[in-house]
């Protein structure tokens, strides 16, 4: 697929790079998620991929909405972390969040999800849910994290990455008000 045209004809032809392309790309020691936002008809042949690849398993995290997804991936790739993406709904007529943690953590536990990754929905996503999620032995992630103070937030709270659309801008930010927050007298 051409995928440059539309921003400007000097990018016409520029086509979308192949998994392996990406794959043969990835940083050492970097971790590198793999959003499958189809169904789990896909994981035989995203195996064969990543398992000719160079990338060691550790590096690679597989993410999906789909809980067959998540359940399939682990059964074909067990020494590959699957995280379930979580997204939080307001329920008008109980005036609480679904899911709860607690179906979070039920669902999670069924498809063998080796983590969580959820909507930085703050009013959900406190500490007594992450000591629920840490307490039955979930990893913790948290989907998009554009503000600041949210992700200060999450980094308190303790979970172990955030998905952004603006990482140097986030990591300045942090580093920054980190670098001063040491150096000013308590």
């Amino acid at each position: 697929l051409d995928v440059g045209t539309w921003k400007d004809k000097r990018f016409a032809n520029e086509r979308i790079p192949t998994l392996e392309e990406v794959l043969a790309g990835v940083p050492h020691a970097k971790q590198f998620f793999i959003e499958i936002k189809c169904g789990p008809e896909i994981i035989p042949y995203l195996k064969n991929v990543l398992l000719n690849s160079d990338v060691p398993t550790e590096q690679l995290k597989i993410i999906s909405f789909n809980e067959e997804v998540i359940r399939e991936a682990k059964r074909s790739l067990p020494d590959i972390e699957a995280f379930w993406l979580v997204g939080f709904k307001m329920d008008e007529q109980q005036k609480s969040w679904t899911p709860s943690v607690g179906k979070v953590i039920a669902t999670a536990s069924q498809i063998d999800a080796d983590g969580v990754d959820v909507k930085a929905e703050l009013e959900v996503v406190d500490s007594d849910f992450v000591t629920q999620c840490r307490n039955a032995g979930f990893s913790l992630h948290a989907w998009t994290v554009d503000e600041p103070a949210v992700a200060r937030q999450l980094q308190l709270l303790g979970f172990d990455s955030i998905t952004t659309n603006r990482p140097k801008y986030l990591r300045e930010t942090l580093f920054e008000k980190t670098d001063s927050a040491e150096r000013t007298p308590h």
